[in-house]
């Protein structure tokens, strides 16, 4: 009998601590820098003014359309058969209201003027806030990240925090750093995602982010798909901080 007690005490121990060692596993699975940005408070890193949009789709009336009716020169996109253009806006720098154009022809200078220096020039006013577009991204996509070394090996997975960003985008954030996203239906949700790659199928100065399954989940369904109008900004890891192997797999090698 105090045989058969003791082997079950051991079963017991044993079982006990196979769990305690699972449940660490499962804690370490978290990198350090994943678990900093978790506790980090969005709006305390800076003014609400920090957020500002640079791009935006607008409908406009023709002159000759708007003859009889000088109420709006905006016009609803379920109605009439107009031209559609995006078009970059600036913001009032007291009311900080967008500035729209008033007529058709205002609106085709804007369109026609040098989008990369107008990009440029209000980028700075932005500071290090954009609004941009996300989709998910996985499979043959996340082999051969542009960011990184040859040599190094690594290749961001479908639960890696990582991200590729439009290769023609001014001001866009860089190899290497990192980018918090906000949900767009509730901003005290957000996901920090490092760049490690360019998006070469992305439009041509667009504000566009692709975020690996794991990044793009944390926000939204993976059935969604792409999402319009969410708000970023550059975050800083912390200083000093150890890189470990944790931090590797979830966000990719120190030196990009």
């Amino acid at each position: 009998m105090k045989v058969l007690n003791f082997s079950l005490l051991t079963i017991l121990l044993l079982a006990l601590l196979v769990s305690i060692s699972q449940g660490k596993e499962d804690q370490e699975e978290i990198s350090p820098l994943e678990e900093y940005f978790g506790r980090q408070d969005l709006e305390s890193r800076g003014l609400e003014d920090d957020w500002i949009d640079i791009s935006v789709g607008v409908m406009m009336k023709r002159e000759e359309d708007n003859q009889f009716n000088t109420s709006s020169s905006l016009t609803k996109r379920s109605t009439g058969d107009w031209e559609t253009s995006e078009i970059l806006v600036a913001r009032d720098p007291k009311s900080n209201s967008l500035i729209f154009p008033s007529s058709w022809s205002e609106a085709s200078q804007m369109i026609k003027r040098d989008i990369p220096q107008f990009v440029g020039r209000h980028y700075k006013r932005a500071k290090s806030a954009m609004s941009v577009k996300i989709t998910w991204y996985t499979g043959h996509d996340l082999l051969n990240p542009a960011c990184v070394q040859g040599g190094s090996g690594w290749a961001p997975v479908d639960k890696s925090m990582a991200a590729a960003v439009t290769i023609e985008w001014p001001g866009k954030p860089k190899c290497g750093k990192f980018v918090r996203i906000q949900k767009k239906e509730d901003p005290s949700v957000s996901v920090v995602v490092r760049v490690v790659d360019s998006c070469g199928g992305c439009r041509p100065y667009s504000q566009h982010i692709d975020l690996t399954i794991g990044a793009f989940k944390k926000l939204y369904a993976q059935e969604v798909g792409q999402v319009e109008g969410l708000r970023a900004r550059i975050v800083k890891a912390p200083v000093g901080h150890k890189w470990t192997k944790k931090d590797t797999k979830i966000y990719g090698p120190k030196n990009l």
